[in-house]
């Protein structure tokens, strides 16, 4: 069966501006398109992708990918017209001489959240000076309300093959999709942060750092977040928390005690850097014990969402 499919995949016609890129032996196996999808909100759903293949529009030519190929693909910032639409009147409605319209406005603009984000730091630097002054002040707002990775913004999706890594933009607006719960549907692509196959081979986050030990050195950073690469280790040194740990706790044994690597697991983490806690709880969970600890002066949680680990 596998040379007969081989065969049939080489009839097709193709040219120099429509290529698929040819099975890898990692993905050769492939026949379910199950994925994990990241949502722009932070939600996360497993689906089937029913497609077969997905058209993506590089500078040199278009590509056809077949999706069985695929191990991750990076979503661009997308905004679907009638949300444009409504950022677009609110953030002129910003600098009207009704107040109440400008309330309005800045109430509509505070609940799109990160979808308005990028209009807003256009309008931060507006010639109206009412329209730039509560264009930072959402900014300052959603900045709070919303987690700093979630306010990054790709102007390309990036598509990952086992063996490449291909940059342009998804032709559909969306793709057609199986639940469990729904039956067929079509996810939005504008919904979309970042979507991955269960079984695909991790590529390595490709700004990680070395593991540092702790944590300490990045006391003051609140809100940011770094990522890195780290081997778990249960008994790699104290940590004090449960979620939430102390910038001073071991950050290999506290990976293993939040359940993102086992012991001897090498894979990329992502931390965010959070201000001083009143406690920190201990608990013992995947092997490895945390201690309860009083005041601290700074704090740092995982990001989940991305996981990214090899054996």
């Amino acid at each position: 069966m596998q040379v007969k499919e081989e065969k049939k995949r080489e009839d097709v016609p193709r040219n120099a501006q429509e290529t698929s890129p040819p099975l890898t032996k990692s993905t050769a196996n492939r026949t379910v398109n199950v994925v994990e999808v990241l949502c722009i909100d932070g939600s996360t759903l497993k689906l089937t992708v029913l497609d077969e293949r997905i058209e993506l529009k590089t500078p040199y030519g278009k590509l056809l990918i077949p999706l069985r190929d695929i191990e991750r693909i990076e979503a661009a910032f997308r905004l679907p017209e009638d949300v444009a639409r409504r950022i677009d009147t609110a953030i002129a409605d910003l600098g009207k001489t009704d107040y109440h319209r400008r309330e309005a406005a800045s109430d509509a603009l505070r609940e799109l959240g990160e979808r308005a984000y990028p209009a807003l730091l256009k309008a931060a630097k507006s010639h109206d000076v009412e329209v730039a002054h509560r264009a930072r002040e959402l900014l300052d707002k959603i900045g709070d309300e919303v987690p700093q990775e979630r306010l990054q913004f790709r102007a390309h999706d990036i598509v990952y093959t086992a063996e490449s890594k291909n940059t342009g933009l998804i032709a559909a607006a969306a793709l057609k999709v199986r639940t469990s719960q729904f039956g067929e549907q079509q996810l939005k692509l504008a919904d979309v942060r970042e979507l991955r196959s269960p079984s695909a081979t991790v590529q390595e986050t490709a700004n990680a750092l070395a593991d540092p030990g702790t944590l300490n050195a990045y006391q003051g950073q609140i809100g940011k977040v770094h990522t890195f690469r780290v081997t778990g280790n249960a008994a790699g040194g104290h940590v004090w928390g449960t979620d939430t740990y102390t910038l001073d706790s071991n950050l290999a044994t506290a990976a293993v005690h939040a359940g993102l690597l086992k012991p001897g697991q090498t894979g990329t983490v992502r931390i965010k850097i959070l201000g001083p806690l009143g406690a920190y709880a201990g608990s013992a969970r995947n092997g490895a014990t945390s201690m309860a600890y009083g005041m601290f002066p700074g704090s740092f949680e995982f990001v989940r969402g991305r996981p990214g680990s090899d054996r």
